[in-house]
Formats: structure tokens, C-alpha cells, sequence
């Protein structure tokens, strides 16, 4: 019993890696900008903490950078899905 609980939740485990790494539904680009944007909150939260202003604006700098290739990279992922349901 506990064998096939682990299995199971190896299996649950895998199938949500899958739906970040190639996401195909609306549900799992919702999933994406939703982790996107917890993640962009968190990091705006910590930058806030810093108490130097050059190292804050540096920080905010990066922080767009990332975000900015991490939406290209969503929107990437979008175009595939949107061509591989036509094919």
C-alpha cells in the first residue's frame, strides 16, 4: 500500500513537471503566470528589504530582465501549443 501511494505521488509529480515543460491547456498557462507572478511578488518583497537604494534599483533592473524572458519563454511555449493542436 505505501509502495503504490509513492508511486502514485511519483507519477502525480512527473505529470505536473510535464504540464510546466509543455504546458498545452489554458489551465496550464493559467498555472504558469500564476507561478510567475507569485514568484515576481516574493522577489519584489525581498528587494524591498534591501537598504541601499543602488543595490535596490540594480535589483529591480534584474528582476525585470528575468521576468521579461521568463513571459518570451511563456509565450514561446503558447505559439508550440497553439501550432501542435492545428497539426
Amino acid at each position: 500500500e505505501k509502495e503504490a501511494e509513492e508511486k502514485a505521488a511519483e507519477e502525480q509529480r512527473q505529470y505536473e513537471i510535464e504540464r510546466r515543460m509543455n504546458p498545452r491547456t489554458k489551465h496550464d498557462f493559467e498555472l504558469l503566470y500564476n507561478e510567475l507572478q507569485d514568484w515576481r511578488e516574493a522577489e519584489l518583497k525581498r528587494i524591498h528589504q534591501i537598504d541601499t537604494y543602488s543595490k535596490r534599483k540594480n535589483q529591480m533592473a534584474e528582476l525585470l530582465a528575468k521576468e521579461t524572458k521568463a513571459l518570451q519563454s511563456i509565450d514561446r511555449l503558447k505559439a508550440t501549443a497553439a501550432h501542435n493542436c492545428r497539426s
